[in-house]
């Protein structure tokens, strides 16, 4: 049984290291795939096979010549299947639909409120269910949803707490369970992190820090090219840290004067107000936070402050 299991996972850890192998570098022969996997060449010939029968890889053109036989190149498609986001981060619930190289092909569906009282998990499978009708993408094709959350988590019990709130949600097994396939959830900072990583300024920077300052305070932490999560999976919520034992009450931890009660883009702007700052009321907050720090730049007393 145990060497079943072993055998098993050798065989999909294989399948996919040869797969990201060939989708970081486009085109490429057999040969090369193996040496840059360690993998031996009929095992990697193998798992080509079992991928292009999958549709994930086809047969491009004949390589350069370099003695011996002409190699045929391997290219990786990534219309062989769709990927699934979902974005809790912000007022609303969205959704929208990817391929494998992360590429948008879809528009962003927009869901229902969020807030304390709404029933999160009906609202992520409407804003699903929502994007299927309208892009009629087939379920047979999805390999996973990507859940982008503000929030506390406890990956080793797979529990999520939604903001201000002291019961935990099993999110993650009943979106799965539901839906039937691989549900991936993350804390927002730490995907704008990754993004910027994979595609922004941090590419090939591999020891790097992302600080938001949003509707609330974290950090994207990254270690040698890997975000770091802590024991739990919330290591970058410094935001609640306690600055000032008698400041304001904060309303999603409880406790007085934490930093998030000070520099979150929300409380800046309630500050601001309460100095006697008039802000007219704008479309967001990103706006109105603009208007702040315009007024600092003119040396504005209470904005500076």
């Amino acid at each position: 049984m145990y060497s079943n299991i072993s055998s098993r996972f050798v065989r999909d850890a294989n399948t996919n290291l040869v797969l990201l192998t060939v989708q970081q570098k486009k085109l490429i022969s057999r040969s090369e795939i193996a040496k840059l996997t360690n993998l031996s060449y009929p095992t990697v010939s193998t798992i080509i096979k079992t991928l292009m029968d999958e549709g994930f890889v086809s047969e491009s053109h004949v390589g350069e010549f370099v003695g011996g036989r002409k190699p045929m190149l391997i290219k990786f498609n990534p219309k062989a299947r769709v990927i699934i986001g979902v974005d809790l981060s912000t007022s609303v619930s969205q959704a929208v639909l990817a391929d494998l190289d992360g590429k948008f092909i879809s528009e962003i569906i927009t869901g229902g409120e969020l807030g304390t009282e709404i029933d999160l998990s009906r609202n992520i499978k409407d804003v699903i269910e929502r994007l299927q009708e309208t892009t009629g993408f087939d379920w047979q094709k999805v390999v996973g949803i990507g859940v982008s959350y503000r929030g506390s988590i406890d990956i080793p019990n797979r529990l999520y707490y939604g903001p201000g709130k002291q019961e935990p949600l099993k999110l993650q097994d009943e979106l799965e369970e539901y839906f039937d396939v691989p549900i991936v959830m993350e804390h927002n900072y730490n995907l704008a992190m990754l993004a910027e990583y994979t595609y922004g300024i941090a590419q090939g920077v591999d020891n790097s820090v992302f600080i938001n300052v949003g509707s609330g305070i974290s950090a994207g932490i990254m270690i040698s090219g890997q975000i770091y999560h802590g024991f739990l999976g919330n290591a970058g919520e410094f935001g609640h840290i306690m600055v000032d034992s008698q400041g304001d009450i904060c309303p999603e931890c409880g406790r007085r004067g934490c930093l998030e009660t000070f520099v979150s883009i929300l409380n800046i702007i309630i500050h601001a107000r309460k100095c006697g700052l008039e802000i007219t009321q704008m479309d967001n907050k990103l706006q109105e936070l603009k208007y702040i720090a315009d007024l600092a730049r003119k040396n504005e007393p209470v904005a500076r402050f």
